[in-house]
């Protein structure tokens, strides 16, 4: 392996997303004792020093699960590392599951240019990364006890380090984009991306077929399926073989295979028809009847329950009494807000986006970017991503957006669209509550969108504190009189109440 001095120029020349990652090399390495300062400014954890560093290291390298090439110059100092950390277990645990999933952003799509690095680099990242599987799986036999005594989320975590490390690349990255709880899948028939499809949701997982003992499989997944066997996690085992089970697309209804669906919803080269939602047959009017002159009035929707259900925009369209000033917080609205805020700034990508070239823009957008960071930039692709119906895209330019501007409360409204996966929903949760402390003047309706949230994770109890709070003070009484949603979902968690 090569290990190049930390000194050289090509720290420089190969970056991370944030610039050279030779500091926190060198700090890793004890050959530097500068301050770490947090780049996860959103992660509430208190660490030392050495653990600073490290993630700051792999939020270079990893960042938005975009590739950079400054991986292929620190990927032997983590084989030193993993050397210095022998017998740590815990150390050990943390380089194998996040060392593993940056490797898995070093993917070639069909039809993209392969890294451009000296020889001696790749060939020294590539025996690297063979080490680092060596002793991974050497880590796996010698600790099985220990991590069965591990939570659920370290073994999954481990487990997609591993794929980084021993598996196909472009499955590793799928399978970190959906973290064992969501599963983004493009059907290979029609084009139609399901964003909404949760593991964990009954009905969702019934679009999957899992894949059964009596069935052909894949290498990759008998090899996992062992890993995860002989970490117990039994209930990961039924999760992966949802991933290299069958998808049944709701759209088309014919089944494809997973996995490649859920490589296809993050490839950018992915070749599938454009899905056109289907029109619904106009039923014509019995002979007997005639069109009324003029249409009736519609009577006003009734709220929802579930997913879907604004606790904003609409809220107060069908109350007699005028509306409070609700803020916009689905994404459609506060994105679209945030990202006219940008039109003067940067004229060059608006002359795309008035053209819908949103592809276009958002490549435009992220080499500004490259030679200036500003959260602007990351708002606009976000909102190109829109366009393009990529939410975990645009999902990731907003957490991008936010890092630089961590106090946005536009940035923060738009992280939170009422349509999104129970993962997401738990985010929103910390977003409201900061958007509370940011925004007073709107805290009554922020506490209500919570409410919605805390309702659809399952904490019915949160959201009755959060609808209590609301309705304290006249002006608890106005937003009862104003939100038919408030209204909604206090008869539904107080229906004694009424």
């Amino acid at each position: 392996m090569t290990f190049i001095p930390l000194d050289s120029a090509l720290w420089e020349q190969y970056p991370g997303a944030y610039g050279s990652v030779s500091g926190e090399i060198a700090f890793l390495m004890g050959e530097s004792t500068a301050p770490q300062v947090k780049l996860r400014r959103l992660d509430p954890e208190e660490k030392d020093q050495m653990r600073v560093a490290f993630d700051n290291l792999c939020e270079n390298l990893s960042h938005q699960m975009s590739f950079y090439p400054a991986l292929y110059l620190a990927l032997p100092y983590m084989v030193k590392l993993l050397g210095q950390k022998a017998g740590d277990y815990d150390w050990q645990l943390l380089i194998f599951s996040e060392i593993g999933i940056c490797l898995a952003t070093d993917v070639t799509w069909e039809n993209e240019p392969a890294p451009r690095l000296p020889e001696d680099i790749t060939e020294s990242c590539r025996e690297a990364a063979a080490i680092l599987a060596e002793r991974a799986e050497r880590f796996l036999k010698e600790n099985r006890k220990k991590l069965r005594r591990e939570g659920a989320f370290e073994r999954r975590r481990l487990c997609l380090g591993l794929y980084g490390l021993l598996g196909d690349r472009r499955e590793a990255f799928a399978l970190v984009m959906n973290q064992w709880e969501t599963c983004y899948v493009h059907c290979t028939h029609c084009g139609y991306l399901d964003e909404d499809l949760e593991l964990i949701d009954g009905k969702q997982r019934r679009k999957l077929r899992p894949l059964r003992f009596w069935q052909k499989k894949p290498a990759a997944f008998t090899h996992f399926r062992r890993i995860l066997h002989q970490m117990g996690d039994w209930e990961g085992e039924e999760l992966l073989a949802c991933y290299y089970g069958g998808y049944v697309c709701p759209a088309c209804g014919k089944q494809s295979d997973v996995m490649e669906g859920l490589i296809g919803a993050f490839d950018p080269q992915f070749d599938a028809p454009e899905y056109t939602a289907p029109l619904e047959a106009k039923k014509p009017a019995p002979p007997e009847e005639k069109a009324p002159a003029e249409p009736e009035a519609k009577k006003p929707a009734e709220p929802e329950a579930k997913k879907g259900n604004s606790s904003s925009g609409a809220a107060g369209q069908a109350a007699p009494t005028p509306q409070l000033d609700i803020p916009d917080i689905l994404e459609d609205n506060a994105l679209s807000h945030a990202g006219q805020l940008c039109r003067e700034a940067y004229p060059e990508a608006f002359a795309l986006l008035d053209k819908s070239a949103y592809k276009e823009a958002a490549e435009w957008c992220a080499r500004r970017f490259e030679e200036a960071p500003d959260w602007r930039l990351q708002v606009l692709r976000a909102w190109c991503f829109k366009g393009l119906r990529k939410t975990p895209e645009m999902d990731r330019c907003l957490t991008a957006a936010l890092e630089l501007d961590p106090d946005n409360v536009l940035i923060l409204r738009a992280r939170c669209p009422t349509v999104s996966t129970r993962t997401r929903y738990q985010r929103h949760i910390g977003d409201l509550t900061r958007l509370m402390e940011l925004d007073p003047a709107h805290a009554r309706e922020y506490l209500v969108s919570r409410a919605y949230r805390l309702h659809w994770t399952g904490d019915d109890q949160g959201a009755r504190r959060d609808l209590k709070q609301a309705l304290e003070g006249p002006e608890g009484r106005r937003l009862w009189n104003a939100s038919v949603d408030f209204r909604y979902l206090w008869q539904e968690l107080f229906p004694a109440e009424g």
